[in-house]
């Protein structure tokens, strides 16, 4: 796996190429922590090269994604057709964090989502 940092504007690009897997993966998971630690804006991940992403990974780039919003920056994501399936993960657990779950009206009451 290479990964390879450039900067436009105010976006910080992560291009991955190749596998993210069992053995890849603490590689990918510092890159990532350590350009959260940079504070930019916006962030792009570019997976278009990484032909295989492991759970952890997706977990990460969830974790990450969840942060940024929190903090009011952006994080983007450019996944090739392959990446249906993770792109499906990321919209069934909200990655967005302003969907909701199989239409489900929410109660004021509910806590789920607060």
């Amino acid at each position: 796996m290479q990964l390879k940092t450039r900067k436009h504007g105010h976006w910080i690009q992560l291009s991955v190429h190749g596998d993210i897997d069992d053995y890849t993966y603490a590689i990918f998971k510092n890159e990532l922590d350590m350009l959260s630690r940079l504070v930019p804006p916006a962030l792009l991940i570019d997976l278009q090269n990484s032909p295989f992403i492991n759970f952890l990974a997706v977990k990460a780039l969830v974790e990450l994604h969840q942060t940024f919003d929190k903090e009011g920056r952006t994080v983007a994501y450019h996944m090739s057709e392959n990446h249906k399936d993770i792109r499906e993960l990321m919209e069934l657990i909200c990655i967005s964090l302003k969907c909701r779950p199989l239409n489900i009206p929410l109660d004021k009451n509910d806590k789920l989502y607060e």
